[in-house]
C-alpha cells in the first residue's frame, strides 16, 4: 500500500495599517469575558455581572528593508498616543476601531526586520467585503 504526501504552503498575509504594510506570518486573537460572581444566602454562587473585554489581535510578521522599514515603524510609534481607530482587514475578517496597544520591533542586519504589533479594538469581527 502507497501513501502521498502532498505538503501545502501558505503565503504570508500583507495587512495595511494606514499608508504602512506588514508581512504577517502569525495572528493571534484573544477575547476574554468578565464575569462577577456572588454567593447568595443558600451559598449557591450566582453571575451577577458579565461583560466582554477588548479584543486583542496580535500580528508578528516581517518589514522587508526595501520598503522604507523606518517609515513603519514612525507611523506606528505614532499611532500609540492617538485615539485614532483605523480597520485592519485579515484573511476574509475585519476589525474595525483599532489602536496600537504596543509593537515590538528587531533590527538585526538581515533583508528584514522582524516586528510583532498588537492592536486593541472593543468593536465586533465583521466579514470584508468582497470586491469584484
Amino acid at each position: 500500500m502507497s501513501t502521498q504526501t502532498t505538503l501545502t504552503l501558505r503565503e504570508p498575509e500583507t495587512v495595511t495599517i494606514g499608508p504602512v504594510s506588514l508581512v504577517v506570518e502569525r495572528m493571534k486573537m484573544t477575547s476574554v469575558k468578565d464575569i462577577s460572581e456572588a454567593t447568595t444566602v443558600s451559598g449557591a454562587e450566582v453571575v451577577t455581572n458579565a461583560g466582554r473585554r477588548i479584543l486583542r489581535l496580535t500580528l508578528t510578521g516581517r518589514i522587508h528593508n526595501d520598503s522604507d522599514p523606518m517609515s513603519f515603524l514612525l507611523y506606528i510609534n505614532n499611532l500609540i498616543p492617538t485615539n485614532n481607530g483605523f480597520t485592519v482587514t485579515y484573511r476574509g475578517l475585519t476589525f474595525t476601531g483599532c489602536h496600537i496597544q504596543s509593537f515590538t520591533a528587531e533590527d538585526n542586519g538581515e533583508e528584514w526586520i522582524p516586528v510583532t504589533v498588537t492592536l486593541a479594538t472593543p468593536q465586533n469581527i465583521g466579514l470584508a467585503e468582497v470586491s469584484e
